[in-house]
């Protein structure tokens, strides 16, 4: 049976460590429900942490989002 797997996407920016955490939790979820040792596809987008306060302090966040999201889209279109 084929099942379509969704690419999960994280924003980062705050520090390796958060990032690592996010991504072995998502790991070990995904391993619980497929235990075919494969990995789910995930896009890891760093920002900047002192441009996300700001975008975050003049409620921009939403659209930094999808500008991260449809470069990341662009990207793997292209390869």
């Amino acid at each position: 049976m084929s099942r379509q797997i969704k690419t999960i996407g994280i924003v980062g920016g705050l520090g390796p460590e958060s990032t690592i955490e996010y991504y072995r939790q998502i790991i070990a979820r995904y391993r619980e429900q497929i235990s075919d040792g494969s990995y789910p596809p995930i896009i890891i987008h760093s920002m900047d942490v002192r441009e996300l306060f700001r975008q975050c302090g003049a409620n921009e966040f939403r659209d930094s989002c999808s500008s991260a999201v449809a470069h990341e889209s662009r990207g793997s279109s292209q390869t």
